[in-house]
């Protein structure tokens, strides 16, 4: 079973470091990305979660293959929210690849 990480917005380098609770190593290793993932998600279930109509794919695998982890750090009961670790911000850009969403993910629960 594929097992995908979904971030909302931009996935450059610059979004990945300056995130909101991210830190940055002496390494340059990142801790405390923001991310969604959990077992059997689909990508637009992950993409539910937040408010853009871009967002950045990849996979744990992939993540662990170049390092990395991603931990569940759910908000709330039932939360696919998580974080990711030990990757720097060039790595994580290259890792996630951009994918439009139209309509935004919040507007399909409306439905």
């Amino acid at each position: 079973m594929t097992l995908f990480v979904v971030r909302g917005g931009e996935n450059t380098p610059e979004r990945f470091a300056n995130g909101s609770g991210v830190q940055v190593d002496a390494t340059g290793r990142l801790s405390g990305v923001s991310v969604y993932s959990a077992a059997g998600a689909s990508i637009a279930e992950l993409a539910l979660n937040v408010p853009n109509n871009q967002i950045g794919v990849t996979t744990v695998g992939a993540v662990r293959a170049a390092g990395g982890t991603v931990v569940s750090t759910p908000r709330r009961p039932g939360d696919a929210h998580c974080t990711l670790h030990g990757l720097t911000a060039d790595e994580a850009s290259r890792l996630f690849t951009p994918t439009r969403l139209s309509p935004t993910p919040r507007s399909w629960r409306r439905r």
